[in-house]
């Protein structure tokens, strides 16, 4: 399976402790939705975002092999000429346990695959062409 992205199930919000996590990063979501690949069971959701001159800072979460990771990005976006979308990720922090430490590697892939997935929007995104490139 592919990593998609989907609004979260009801059981999936208990399994996962989603609203635990959004009262953490003071997120208030109706209809909660994240990046996930399930054979892999690892999701990526953004959590909160700066303001003002922060305003292009955004917290996500990482689900990875049953740890949560906290990865804060700095986030530039903008639409080419031709109408195609572009993103660009710099890596400001990863929280990450000392246990998953050395799989830094495989975590920053799987970080990728899911920002790449998302494509800016998550479930909203539409079908226009993107591209995302990384700084980390």
């Amino acid at each position: 399976m592919a990593i998609v992205n989907e609004y979260i199930s009801p059981e999936d919000v208990v399994k996962y402790g989603i609203e635990e996590i959004d009262r953490r990063f003071l997120k208030v979501t109706i209809l909660p939705e994240w990046t996930i690949d399930k054979e892999r069971d690892v999701y990526l959701r953004f959590v909160a975002s700066g303001r003002d001159g922060f305003a292009t800072q955004k917290y996500c979460t990482l689900y990875w092999r049953g740890v949560l990771l906290t990865v804060l990005l700095d986030q530039q976006i903008g639409t080419k000429p031709n109408g195609d979308q572009w993103r660009h990720y710099k890596l400001l922090e990863l929280d990450m346990p000392h246990a998953v430490a050395a799989q830094r590697t495989e975590i920053v892939s799987t970080l990728k695959e899911g920002l790449i997935a998302y494509q800016g929007g998550g479930v909203d995104s539409g079908p226009t062409q993107s591209a995302t490139t990384f700084e980390f």
